[in-house]
């Protein structure tokens, strides 16, 4: 279903990198920010505009976004190693980033999600291959679920408070670029641990007393943010519950204006309309809350809301262009391939520069050994040669 220019393009040798004037793909600082996109589309234009350049045989650096997103629409089942047990796959935000996005730059180019797979290399002879999935969900048990692990954290203090809370948001960056890995089991998990106090260990308590319950706030607009953007169909006692939670926190301490709070106005309305509700909390305290929504702003929150709607669209926008890219590369029906053939032939397109791949059959009377290694190979035969004569020599004296 692609032309010749992209087939061109499919069999180029090409290594694909991000921008020189970027750090990564950018998903997870996006990602983090749910404020400011709604759609996942937009964290794969994102993937594809900071990995969309290449180098090819030539050594020609340049824009290959075309190239990328033609390659991605042919990809099935992706692969990933863990050789360490150091750090995991929710330990830090380059896991969702990296494999996370390509497989939702895949799955928004060829319209199917790939088969996502961890080559689990941690323990030597015992080499396994697991779904990402699987692997998720052990890690999930064996720590932020894990009575022990949580203790661990703490008696870390504030570092183990801060653990939990970024382990939560790389929960969310998986969420956001792969939504089949993330469950509202494990949403309801989280909410009964650490908000509900499920093992009974006055978590509440412990991020107060650590100096940080701006974790705990985070975490739980974490948890709101799932709700909001339909991950986690959450009743609405625990969206109440999650709610007065975060609001409490924010009028005690303050915004923690991390990149989902204060610089989140979409959901600050959320929690001012569940808090409102009859029997939730009194009015004097819903005024407070919002008065403090509107201080770490500057501005009311009506103009916030209307400002992000203004902002969103904007960058919506501005990703149209990769997205129609990204559609113009998905693979065609045997109808629209039809039409295609059937209608006049075009000659416009723009050359690609790279090697096209071609099947070729090996001679029988050609080696398949460079010269230089040939060279290398006489060579040796000469001077065994030459060693068996002068054995047979000394063995005759």
């Amino acid at each position: 279903g692609h032309s010749a220019e992209e087939a061109e393009n499919l069999s180029a040798r090409r290594i694909f990198f991000p921008a020189p004037s970027t750090y990564g793909t950018r998903v997870n600082k996006l990602a983090g920010s749910s404020g400011i996109w709604e759609d996942d589309g937009e964290l794969a234009a994102v993937y594809l505009n900071s990995m969309g350049y290449s180098v090819d045989a030539g050594g020609t650096v340049g824009e290959a976004r075309a190239a990328l997103s033609a390659g991605l629409s042919q990809v099935e089942t992706m692969f990933h190693s863990r050789s360490s047990n150091v750090y995991g796959v929710t330990d830090v935000d380059d896991m969702f980033q990296y494999f996370g996005g390509l497989s939702l730059a895949v799955r928004k180019n060829s319209g199917k999600a790939p088969a996502e797979y961890i080559i689990d290399q941690r323990r030597r002879s015992a080499e396994k291959v697991t779904s990402l999935k699987s692997f998720m969900s052990a890690e999930l048990d064996s720590r932020l679920y894990n009575r022990e692990w949580i203790e661990a954290m703490m008696q870390e203090k504030y570092s183990g408070g801060k653990t939990l809370a970024r382990m939560t948001d790389n929960v969310w960056g998986w969420q956001a670029v792969t939504p089949d890995n993330v469950t509202a089991a494990d949403w309801r998990n989280l909410y009964e641990i650490y908000v509900q106090d499920r093992y009974k260990l006055n978590m509440k308590e412990f991020f107060a007393a650590s100096g940080n319950e701006w974790a705990l706030q985070s975490m739980t607009a974490r948890m709101l943010e799932a709700v909001r953007k339909n991950y986690w169909d959450a009743d609405l006692t625990t969206r109440q519950s999650l709610a007065v939670e975060y609001a409490k926190s924010v009028i005690r301490q303050g915004m923690a204006c991390c990149d989902h709070t204060c610089n989140n106005p979409l959901l600050n309305q959320v929690v001012v309309n569940l808090i409102s509700m009859p029997g939730v909390m009194s009015p004097e305290m819903v005024m407070k809350f919002q008065v403090a929504v509107e201080k770490a702003a500057a501005k009311t929150l009506d103009d916030q809301v209307r400002e992000r709607r203004e902002l969103q669209k904007q960058l919506a926008d501005s990703f149209g262009d990769s997205q129609r890219q990204a559609e113009a590369h998905k693979p065609v029906s045997e109808q629209q391939k039809a039409q295609s053939e059937s209608a006049p032939a075009r000659n416009d397109s723009v050359p690609v520069k790279g090697f096209k791949m071609e099947s070729k059959k090996a001679n029988a009377e050609e080696t398949t050994l460079a010269s230089a290694g040939l060279k290398w190979t006489i060579m040796g035969a000469v001077f065994l040669l030459i060693g068996l004569f002068a054995w047979g020599a000394a063995r005759r004296e």
